[in-house]
């Protein structure tokens, strides 16, 4: 016999935690990156806050023990309607697709808390860049926000949690190389 397919579970890009009334609130909603898919919260676009309190998945209501995980098996990447209530008691129900997988949101949310932390401890002096791995996504990372951060008085470059390759002497080249011209066609 065929073994079944099998359900991803979507995920809604959010922090929840569970009140001693049972309803389940959105604690944290981790930063966006907009300039990469999947790096944005299904409910920030749809108006959700801290605070909200996620009631219904598809029409049906959330467990006070489990939370809303058990519904949203198979939901990954498919349209489903949430029902929220917000603090002040407003309820409304929103449409969104839930992700297949929240990697990418919180790889990004930590970097943006990273980045934010340098800035604080140095007055806004130091940049901040993290590099993931020494392949194409490693080095498309590095060249995100690679002119923006060097244009700083000095520079972090977090190398933990390196998934693969090797620290290439490139990295040193590419922060050592300084702009001496930029072109910009006419009109």
């Amino acid at each position: 016999p065929e073994a079944p397919p099998t359900e991803r579970m979507g995920h809604l890009g959010a922090d929840l935690r569970r009140d001693d009334d049972g309803s389940w609130r959105i604690s944290h909603l981790p930063a966006a990156e907009p300039s990469v898919p999947g790096a944005r919260s299904p409910l920030e676009p749809v108006g959700a806050q801290v605070g909200d309190a996620v009631e219904s998945v598809d029409g049906r209501a959330v467990d006070p023990a489990t939370g809303p995980g058990p519904l949203l098996v198979g939901a990954a990447r498919k349209v489903v309607e949430v029902g929220l209530r917000t603090e002040d008691g407003t309820r409304r129900s929103e449409a969104v697709t839930p992700l297949g997988d929240e990697r990418p949101l919180r790889y990004h949310a930590w970097v943006a808390a990273n980045r934010a932390a340098v800035r604080a401890a140095t007055a806004g002096r130091v940049g901040y860049l993290h590099v993931p791995d020494m392949m194409s996504p490693g080095w498309g990372e590095l060249h995100r926000d690679l002119r923006i951060e060097t244009a700083l008085d000095g520079l972090v470059c977090d190398f933990r949690g390196n998934r693969g390759g090797h620290t290439s002497e490139l990295v040193l080249e590419r922060l050592s190389s300084v702009v001496t011209a930029r072109v910009v066609p006419r009109g």
